[in-house]
């Protein structure tokens, strides 16, 4: 609050040691999903450390002047708990390995994949573009993916952490991954919004062309097909790509019912 005077922990090294601790975690975890092993956490039987949460309690009384623990004492409360607060939330999060999620992102050029990345990132989430390093090869004049390296981004998504890794392509060769993804979104959109995407965009010459224009249109009708029967989901991309996101998370996650567009 406003003019509330701050204490200090400097007395606690524990506490500075677990606000570390927090921050790795917030490293490695959306602000969601820290927030959900937090509640799981507060479930726990267990609680505070009695002994641990006395020195500290101690440790910041000696160490701060009378009028600042008097004006804030359920500050210097739950400070004295954070320690335990923070490890209890680690295991939490350590615990719920089997919830980590590996999503494929898939469709035609022009359909908001690499944009969708771009959101999903700026959310806090662990996004990999395929379409760019060293992910693919180029075989008879087709791209396809190189199998060592898309195993290798898979296996490093590993089980002791939390969260989800949602991975952009579209390339034949990537039926022989679909085990390894617990959702499949198909992104589309209809036929003249390609068309004038890929005529407008920047981020990526192709479909300028005309003919690259006719084969994207040409895949849309031969290998959208394939694509969408083995989607989990599919989401029409004529909405902002805020909204896009929300879909695809809400399906991902399991946090409502899944709603097309």
């Amino acid at each position: 609050m406003p003019g509330t005077p701050q204490f200090s922990v400097r007395g606690c090294p524990d506490i500075l040691a677990a606000e570390h601790q927090a921050r790795r975690l917030l490293q490695r975890c959306t602000i969601e999903q820290l927030i959900h092993a937090r509640i799981q956490a507060a479930a726990q039987p267990g609680g505070t450390a009695q002994i641990s949460w006395k020195q500290r309690m101690h440790a910041l009384i000696a160490s701060n002047p009378r009028a600042v623990i008097e004006a804030c004492p359920q500050e210097l409360f739950t400070a004295a708990g954070y320690p335990e607060t923070v490890t209890t939330t680690a295991r939490t999060i350590q615990s719920g390995a089997p919830n980590v999620k590996r999503v494929l992102v898939t469709g035609m050029s022009g359909t908001g994949k690499s944009s969708l990345l771009h959101e999903l990132a700026g959310r806090g989430y662990r996004t990999a573009d395929t379409d760019y390093g060293d992910y693919f090869q180029v075989t008879d004049g087709e791209r396809l993916w190189r199998e060592d390296r898309v195993s290798s981004l898979l296996s490093s998504a590993p089980d002791e952490l939390p969260g989800v890794l949602f991975v952009q392509g579209t390339t034949r060769n990537q039926v022989l991954f679909y085990p390894r993804f617990h959702h499949i979104v198909l992104l589309s959109a209809p036929p003249e919004i390609l068309a004038e995407r890929l005529a407008t965009r920047t981020t990526n010459p192709y479909g300028k062309d005309p003919a690259q224009l006719a084969e994207t249109l040409h895949y849309q009708q031969t290998v959208e097909p394939l694509l969408r029967a083995s989607a989990t989901l599919e989401v029409i991309t004529t909405v902002p790509v805020a909204r896009v996101a929300d879909i695809v998370l809400d399906h991902v996650l399991g946090t409502r019912p899944t709603e097309q567009s």
